[in-house]
């Protein structure tokens, strides 16, 4: 296991709390900060004082799915360049579809490779090195409650 070479503040929204420990264990062993959260609802918040470098999102969750959760972090300015990754047990391509809609930068499917972790975790700029980038033009927003 390689450790990546900048430390990145990581927010793991999952409400498998086995998997989301399991995976808040594997990115603080390569070197980074991590705060994982159960549900939706609370990471909205605990997203605002951790401030991360990459938020590691499940698509379903019963308090808040994914989606919508991305949709809100986006409206928020300081997220507008944060990389979200959806990390998923959906392997369908309209929830992949769905998910980049939402503005997750990218899907990763469950079980998540550790080459795919650190794959992500190198391509993250830490948001001191980002300064007020922003992300570019705005995407058009979806839910998965929609379907």
């Amino acid at each position: 296991m390689l450790t990546t070479e900048k430390t990145l503040r990581v927010l793991i929204v999952d409400d498998n709390r086995d998997g989301a420990d399991a995976l808040g264990l594997l990115v603080e062993a390569l070197g980074n900060q991590v705060h994982v959260t159960y549900g939706g609802a609370q990471a909205l918040g605990v997203a605002t004082a951790f401030r991360p470098d990459l938020i590691l999102v499940d698509l379903l969750m019963p308090d808040m799915n994914g989606c919508d959760l991305v949709i809100q972090l986006r409206q928020i300015p300081a997220f507008a360049g944060t990389k979200i990754v959806a990390i998923t047990g959906l392997k369908d391509e309209g929830h992949k579809t769905l998910a980049r809609k939402a503005g997750c930068d990218s899907i990763i499917v469950k079980p998540a490779a550790l080459t795919d972790i650190e794959a992500i975790l190198a391509s993250v700029v830490p948001m001191a090195a980002r300064g007020n980038q922003s992300r570019g033009k705005p995407r058009d927003r979806v839910s998965l409650a929609a379907e």
